[in-house]
């Protein structure tokens, strides 16, 4: 089922990861949530901020969706990523779980 608009705390993490600002980032969160990316887990706010530090800040990478999808209990937001790495700009797909009006987790894949 593909959906026209983004839920509010997936807005405001992909606005938080295009400013490079982990402070956003957390905040569309919940305090146990988990990130998958690259086939690692990242939990806690001390492990994400690191995370997000190195993997957007690092890289000057950009952000701009391509499309949105609602599949099972999961949105699907297929993302351009572009910025100062080999392979740059690729496509990834950002599989959000929600819980309260914030992500709970997410799943970064290729």
């Amino acid at each position: 089922m593909s959906v026209t608009t983004l839920p509010a705390p997936v807005a405001a993490y992909l606005e938080a990861k295009q400013a490079h600002d982990s402070d956003a980032l957390l905040a569309a969160l919940t305090e146990d949530a988990v990130i998958t990316d690259e086939g690692n887990e990242y939990r806690g706010s001390d492990a994400i901020r690191a995370w997000n530090e190195k993997a957007s800040k690092a890289v000057g990478a950009t952000y701009a969706v391509e499309d949105v999808a609602a599949v099972a209990d999961r949105t699907v937001v297929a993302v351009e990523v572009a910025g100062n790495f080999p392979g740059s700009p690729v496509t990834l797909y950002f599989h959000f779980a929600l819980r309260d009006d914030r992500i709970a987790a997410l799943t970064i894949l290729g």
